[in-house]
């Protein structure tokens, strides 16, 4: 009947316009954050940027599934910082050996957290300073 078949289109159009809105705010650059202290939960959408750190200590919120992406970034001075993260990221890139990240001193990096539809994966690039 055709009042069911409006009221179906009408509740699709809600949808879709319910995930325009949600890609639009995926498509915006991620919220950057200036935490202070040494810790920061990597929460989706978000970079955390930090100065030089002795030690970082990072967290993943309770939901890291779907499209969930974090970063952030740091420096590890003429001590390397001492890191510590969950063991539920799997890390590649510079400094990472087995799927470790083993920050090393005099360096800037950036760690991108992404959950890649099996597990999250952590990028680390880095340059010395």
């Amino acid at each position: 009947d055709i009042s069911a078949l409006q009221s179906s289109v009408s509740t699709a159009e809600a949808d879709i316009k319910s995930l325009q809105e949600a890609i639009a705010t995926k498509a915006d650059i991620p919220a950057i954050t200036t935490p202070t202290g040494t810790a920061a939960e990597l929460t989706d959408n978000t970079e955390a940027r930090f100065t030089e750190v002795a030690t970082l200590t990072l967290s993943l919120p309770s939901d890291t599934s779907g499209d969930y992406i974090s970063s952030v970034a740091f420096t590890s001075g003429t001590t390397a910082t001492s890191l510590s993260y969950p063991d539920t990221i799997t890390m590649i890139g510079t400094d990472c050996i087995d799927g470790v990240f083993a920050p090393v001193a005099n360096k800037r990096y950036t760690l991108i957290v992404a959950y890649d539809g099996a597990g999250l994966v952590g990028t680390v690039g880095g340059y010395e300073i």
